[in-house]
């Protein structure tokens, strides 16, 4: 369901964004945007995104790119009709920014910054199947990349260290996704 709004989901790692949107789409049926990425998986099954090599996401025509940003060496983007067909993205700042700039769609975007402690992060990580050194390397790339996400004009700040069905609820109340 694309309706005519993007829910922009802003975060730290393993503040659940993933699995928000995975919930947005299987409750409410609207679909996350897979952002390409040059980035390699983390795991053989892992999903969100399209994983080009790097000559692949260099042949992604730059005027195409609405969504651009690097993080943690890798760069990742959208394009305007990705956004088009779909109702979440999960999104850095920097790139959060960008899409403000360069799409011309006629989406309302509403930005949500999930807030979570980095212990609670730190553990949904683990959880997931990071390494403690992986974990521990993400939480502290994530201080400066995500250090004014809650001061970003017009962003909702939503507490992601409950479960995900009540950060979820918040979510769905803020977008008002019962009238998509």
């Amino acid at each position: 369901m694309s309706a005519g709004k993007l829910i922009a989901l802003i975060g730290e790692s393993g503040c659940g964004k993933s699995t928000v949107a995975a919930v947005l789409e299987r409750r409410d049926g609207i679909k996350a945007v897979q952002s390409c990425t040059d980035r390699p998986k983390r795991s053989p099954d892992e999903s969100g995104h399209i994983f080009l090599s790097a000559d692949e996401y260099d042949r992604i025509p730059d005027d195409q790119k609405v969504a651009e940003t690097t993080f943690d060496g890798h760069r990742y983007c959208a394009t305007a009709a990705q956004i088009d067909e779909c109702g979440v993205y999960i999104i850095d700042p920097s790139g959060y920014r960008e899409l403000l700039t360069r799409y011309r769609g006629a989406k309302e975007i509403i930005p949500i910054y999930i807030s979570t402690t980095s212990n609670v992060r730190y553990w949904r990580m683990r959880r997931r199947g990071d390494s403690d050194a992986a974990a521990r390397e993400r939480l502290h790339h994530d201080i400066d990349a995500f250090l004014d996400a809650p001061n970003i004009e017009g962003v909702h700040v939503v507490d992601g260290n409950g479960t995900i069905g009540d950060t979820v609820r918040e979510i769905e109340k803020i977008a008002n996704v019962w009238r998509w």
